[in-house]
C-alpha cells in the first residue's frame, strides 16, 4: 500500500535533509504502527521517500489489516509528532495509482 503525506513545508523543513527528514519519519511511522503489533508481524518493509518540499511516500505492507485503519495510524503518529497544533498542516491520503 502506498500513502502519500503532505506536510507544510516549513514543518517538514525542520527535520533537516533528505535523509535525515527520511530516517526521522521512519522512526515515527515504525514506533506507530509496532506499538500494537506482534514482533512476528510487524511490517519489515516500510518506506519513506521525501518526493518533495512537502510530499512524502509511505510504502508498506497493510498484514492483513483494514486500508482505512492504516492510513490513520502514520496520520496520527505525524500528528502528535509535529505537535497537534499543526494538525491542518498534515494530510495523509491513500494512494491508489498503484
Amino acid at each position: 500500500m502506498k500513502l502519500t503525506a503532505v506536510i507544510a513545508p516549513r514543518v517538514l523543513k525542520t527535520l533537516g535533509p533528505q535523509q535525515a527528514c527520511e530516517a526521522t519519519l521512519l522512526d515515527v511511522c515504525e514506533d506507530a504502527l509496532w506499538s500494537n503489533t506482534h514482533p512476528k508481524n510487524r511490517e519489515r518493509n516500510i518506506r519513506i521517500e521525501k518526493v518533495d518540499r512537502a510530499t512524502v511516500d509511505i510504502q508498506l505492507e497493510l498484514n492483513q489489516r483494514d486500508a482505512e485503519i492504516v492510513k490513520d495510524v502514520p496520520h496520527e503518529a505525524l500528528m502528535v509528532f509535529f505537535d497537534p497544533d499543526y494538525n491542518s498542516d498534515v494530510d495523509v491520503q491513500i494512494n491508489d495509482e498503484l
